[in-house]
């Protein structure tokens, strides 16, 4: 991640899950430091890239391919690749299906899209998908 903040939580996290032996973080943008890993030596790789420049995510604008910072999503997913078969990549619920099969086919991996419910206030139950 680019941000300290992030990475002190994601260190806190693996900290509770016992699993901060096993982890390095990188302060990054992965763009340039995807050239500083090694293929087979990275294990996986967690995608979050920016969503939106500004303001927020909507179903009819969003796609994968035009992310926040000028990112394209399956070139971010290009790269994990080149290092790892095992990513994780974080997106909006709003993200389409057609994108989520785009991602899914250049990994060469099956996708499971599960809906969950979530109680909103105000909203009732608001589904969210989630790619597994």
């Amino acid at each position: 991640d680019v941000h300290r903040k992030r990475l002190v939580a994601a260190r806190g996290n693996a900290r509770i899950y016992q699993a901060l032996s096993r982890l390095d973080f990188v302060q990054a943008d992965f763009r340039t430091a995807s050239r500083m890993l090694r293929p087979g030596v990275t294990t996986g790789v967690f995608l979050s890239p920016p969503w939106a420049d500004a303001g927020k995510v909507s179903s009819c604008s969003f796609s994968v391919r035009r992310l926040g910072a000028g990112l394209d999503g399956l070139a971010l997913l290009r790269s994990a690749l080149d290092l790892s078969n095992d990513i994780a990549f974080f997106l909006p619920p709003v993200t389409h299906r057609r994108d989520l099969r785009a991602l899914s086919v250049l990994a060469k991996s099956n996708l499971v899209v599960q809906e969950h419910r979530r109680d909103a206030p105000g909203n009732g139950m608001a589904k969210r998908p989630t790619a597994v």
